[in-house]
């Protein structure tokens, strides 16, 4: 599981594409990448721009499917427009997660993503995380757990799977639903929802921004959600081949450094018992 917090810097919302440049490197064809910008530490706009675990491993396939930095556009992205984005040619694939119980052979991935149907093509995952909730820093003894939840409400961002996720786990829970997570943050610390739902990891910055004393993780996860790489149409060969560099940045050690700035700048562990996960076998593994 992924847990604990340090600081982070504050979230800024972006509305616009940002392309991240990198001075001395050539001009050429563009990879439109869809990110989040409301999740600390995971995935995020601010002042320095795009920043977090999810946006150095894009940067990471990007370099490898033969785009330098300098080629890169972000796009922000919500759960809610991200599988319209992807069809609409958009963006070329999106850095997103999704309910996921497959544990760390995740080779199942792919399939068990296809089974809902819709056009959306699946590479990963490349982290296995756990779900939780934060809540007011006043109700943290009183709410321990899902179960705490029934006849409370809930705030989730639109599209995310962990409101599944609650839903197998515990009935008889109100539902409030915002665009992203900033407005759900905000709707809790106004009283007007009594817990967010959501990835641990971002709950843990979305804590740290509105301050220990404000809001806390509750200790008790629920559910699993597998980070990966989301592409639009009839792209199999393009999702073997992401499928092929998320390995490969498994197997050269650069996950191991990805994961190891994220918890010296955020205080995060990692769960070994489900990371790194398994993504392809071997090379001639499609």
């Amino acid at each position: 599981m992924l847990c604990a917090v340090a600081a982070v810097s504050p979230l800024a919302a972006c509305g616009t594409s940002v392309q991240v440049s990198v001075p001395g490197q050539a001009d050429g064809p563009m990879i439109n990448i869809g990110v989040a910008v409301d999740e600390p530490g995971v995935s995020w706009y601010h002042e320095e721009g795009y920043s977090g675990l999810s946006v150095d491993v894009a940067k990471y396939v990007a370099e490898k499917i033969g785009y330098s930095n300098r080629q890169i556009v972000f796009h922000p992205m919500t759960m809610a427009r991200r599988d319209a984005m992807l069809a609409d040619g958009t963006i070329d694939f999106a850095m997103t997660s999704y309910a996921y119980e497959g544990g760390k052979d995740a080779r199942a991935f792919t399939k068990e993503l296809a089974s809902r149907g819709g056009d959306v093509r699946y590479s990963g995952p490349y982290l296995i995380a756990d779900d939780g909730l934060l809540v007011r820093a006043d109700e943290r003894k009183t709410i321990r757990g899902a179960d705490d939840m029934r006849g409370r409400t809930v705030c989730v961002v639109e599209d995310d799977d962990v409101r599944g996720q609650l839903e197998r786990r515990v009935d008889g829970v109100r539902w409030r639903e915002e665009s992203d997570f900033n407005k759900c943050v905000s709707a809790l610390l106004a009283g007007e929802s009594d817990a967010v739902a959501g990835s641990r990891p971002v709950l843990a910055g979305l804590r740290s921004e509105a301050g220990a004393a404000y809001a806390d993780l509750v200790d008790a996860p629920f559910g699993r959600r597998g980070y990966a790489v989301a592409t639009g149409g009839d792209r199999d060969e393009f999702v073997a081949q992401i499928n092929m560099v998320l390995q490969d940045m498994i197997d050269d050690g650069t996950w191991d450094r990805i994961t190891d700035d994220a918890e010296r700048a955020l205080g995060i562990g990692t769960d070994f018992a489900l990371n790194p996960p398994t993504i392809v076998a071997s090379r001639d593994e499609s």
